[in-house]
Protein backbone atom coordinates (compact mmCIF):
# COMPACT_ATOMS: atom_id res chain seq x y z
CA UNK A 1 0.00 0.00 0.00
CA UNK A 2 1.43 3.94 -0.50
CA UNK A 3 0.38 6.15 1.54
CA UNK A 4 1.35 9.51 3.00
CA UNK A 5 4.64 9.93 5.58
CA UNK A 6 4.15 10.51 8.73
CA UNK A 7 6.69 12.70 10.87
CA UNK A 8 7.65 9.54 12.85
CA UNK A 9 9.05 8.07 9.90
CA UNK A 10 11.50 10.75 8.95
CA UNK A 11 14.38 8.34 9.64
CA UNK A 12 13.32 5.21 7.86
CA UNK A 13 12.71 7.36 4.84
CA UNK A 14 16.10 8.37 5.17
CA UNK A 15 17.61 5.02 5.42
CA UNK A 16 15.60 4.22 2.47
CA UNK A 17 16.53 7.19 0.63
CA UNK A 18 20.92 6.10 1.69
CA UNK A 19 19.94 2.22 0.81
CA UNK A 20 18.63 3.26 -3.18
CA UNK A 21 21.52 5.12 -4.11
CA UNK A 22 24.14 2.82 -2.14
CA UNK A 23 24.88 1.43 -5.57
CA UNK A 24 25.89 5.05 -6.88
CA UNK A 25 27.86 5.19 -4.03
CA UNK A 26 29.81 2.11 -4.27
CA UNK A 27 30.35 2.27 -7.99
CA UNK A 28 31.78 5.40 -8.35
CA UNK A 29 33.63 5.48 -4.85
CA UNK A 30 31.59 8.47 -3.65
CA UNK A 31 31.97 9.22 0.49
CA UNK A 32 30.74 12.32 2.60
CA UNK A 33 34.58 13.73 1.80
CA UNK A 34 34.34 13.92 -1.74
CA UNK A 35 30.41 14.47 -2.62
CA UNK A 36 28.91 15.66 0.46
CA UNK A 37 26.27 17.32 -1.82
CA UNK A 38 25.05 13.38 -2.99
CA UNK A 39 21.69 12.85 -2.06
CA UNK A 40 22.84 9.89 -0.58
CA UNK A 41 24.53 12.31 2.28
CA UNK A 42 23.27 15.13 2.46
CA UNK A 43 19.39 14.10 3.15
CA UNK A 44 18.71 14.56 6.83
CA UNK A 45 15.69 14.93 8.90
CA UNK A 46 16.05 18.11 8.85
CA UNK A 47 15.94 18.38 5.29
CA UNK A 48 13.41 16.40 5.31
CA UNK A 49 10.97 17.99 7.56
CA UNK A 50 11.78 21.35 5.97
CA UNK A 51 10.54 19.74 2.97
CA UNK A 52 7.56 18.54 4.70
CA UNK A 53 6.86 21.72 6.28
CA UNK A 54 7.95 25.04 4.93
CA UNK A 55 7.45 23.71 1.55
CA UNK A 56 4.29 21.49 2.63
CA UNK A 57 5.68 19.04 0.04
CA UNK A 58 4.06 15.24 0.29
CA UNK A 59 5.85 12.53 0.77
CA UNK A 60 5.06 9.12 0.28
CA UNK A 61 6.35 5.39 1.09
CA UNK A 62 5.23 1.88 0.01
CA UNK A 63 4.37 -0.33 2.99
CA UNK A 64 3.50 -3.88 3.31
CA UNK A 65 2.00 -5.82 6.39
CA UNK A 66 3.03 -3.00 8.19
CA UNK A 67 6.39 -2.89 7.14
CA UNK A 68 7.90 0.19 5.30
CA UNK A 69 9.29 -1.52 1.66
CA UNK A 70 12.75 0.07 0.56
CA UNK A 71 11.66 2.09 -2.39
CA UNK A 72 11.64 6.13 -2.44
CA UNK A 73 9.87 7.46 -0.19
CA UNK A 74 8.87 10.27 -2.81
Amino acid sequence: MIREVRREEIPACIRVIRNSHQTVVDMFGFTIENAPGYVAFATDGNCLLWHMDSEQQLMFMEEENGIIRDSPCF
